[in-house]
């Protein structure tokens, strides 16, 4: 029995974490975290600039839509529907 195709959602989550996957293999500085990187980015691509990890946070969670389209772009993500 072969296997069941993948539906396009589920080929877009195996893209998408692949694409994580590889982004932080590749591209991570030694001794730099992960959160350090993003609060980077987030700084440079969209000007939020965050004193803290709890203001980090704060954002996170109290500008839903706003977190969850950076961490699609900051893993440069892509969906064929939207998110």
């Amino acid at each position: 029995m072969s296997p069941t195709p993948a539906t396009p959602i589920q080929r877009c989550a195996f893209a998408g974490v692949r694409a994580i996957i590889l982004r932080m293999a590749h591209s991570t500085p030694p001794n730099i975290p992960q959160i350090r990187l993003y609060q980077n980015w987030l700084r440079d691509h969209r000007g939020l600039k965050f004193g803290s990890y709890d203001e980090l946070w704060r954002w996170s969670i109290s500008d839903l839509d706003s977190f969850w389209q950076s961490i699609w772009d900051y893993f440069d993500m892509h969906s064929p529907t939207p998110h």
